[in-house]
């Protein structure tokens, strides 16, 4: 009686085959989202940056008129001129463009605040080192005081026409990546809706899958606690030839038989 009893006894939701399929049917979903979210996400980031770079490049006919000028004797001048080249750039991105000469000092600035530093020698250590060395140097930082990610472009400027190539100075680049990573979160919140839709509908769709298992097994517990009780009329209905049905019919074979 205990035995028939504990047969009959009703499985709460949360603990039935129902629920067990449909979560791990969630749970396989929610993995599967997550890396192809990961990789999408992360190749979509490197696609923006890379493109943003290109938009924050000057152009080459800035760098040859810079050129020009840094290398003309008449510093006051150069300097006039450097200023109207700087004041034409139109790039809402960059927030900073500084040009420095082959010895170092900071002579124009685009941002209005920093040209009282004009005349005096830069004391960045990466704009020394491509003075120095010719090279291009790119970093990302971050800005604590305005909480503002930005892109840092220091490029060597080459005097073609000589020998040698010999650098006659640097611009300085900083530019805002904010809107880069304000199209990768929209990105980001657009997929993670999406995902969490597809795992309510996965999960909703689990669980009617799952009730074409879990129904033959609910007959067959049934039939099992009334021959228990020793009634051996009952038959339990096989819904197909598969193992469900061929346990179904192992039961009414069982009833039979008994």
């Amino acid at each position: 009686m205990i035995e028939a009893e504990n047969m009959n006894k009703k499985v709460r939701f949360f603990h039935s085959i129902h629920f067990k399929i449909a979560l791990v049917f969630a749970l396989l979903l929610l993995i599967t989202f997550q890396i192809v979210g990961a990789i999408f996400v992360r190749q979509l980031k490197n696609d923006n940056l890379k493109s943003f770079k290109q938009r924050v490049e000057l152009s080459t006919y800035v760098e040859n008129s810079l050129i020009v000028a840094l290398s003309r004797t008449d510093t006051e001048g150069a300097n006039t001129k450097i200023k109207n080249i700087l004041d034409d750039i139109n790039n809402a991105n960059i927030q900073e463009v500084q040009v420095i000469d082959a010895k170092g000092t900071i002579r124009g600035d685009s941002d209005v605040n920093s040209r009282s530093l004009i005349g005096q020698k830069t004391t960045n250590s990466a704009v020394k080192g491509v003075l120095y060395t010719g090279r291009t140097y790119t970093e990302t930082t971050y800005n604590r005081n305005d909480n503002k990610q930005y892109y840092i472009s220091i490029t060597p400027l080459l005097n073609v026409s000589s020998n040698n190539n010999a650098v006659v100075g640097a611009i300085y680049t900083r530019a805002d990546m904010a809107s880069v990573y304000d199209s990768v979160n929209n990105v980001v919140v657009i997929f993670a809706s999406a995902s969490l839709i597809a795992i309510v509908i996965g999960m909703f769709l689990a669980i009617i899958v799952s009730s074409s298992i879990t129904k033959p097994i609910e007959e067959m517990k049934r039939q099992t606690a009334r021959i228990a009780r020793g009634d051996y009329s009952g038959h339990v209905h096989q819904y197909g030839n598969d193992e469900l049905g061929q346990l179904a019919q192992a039961v009414n074979n069982l009833s039979i038989r008994v």
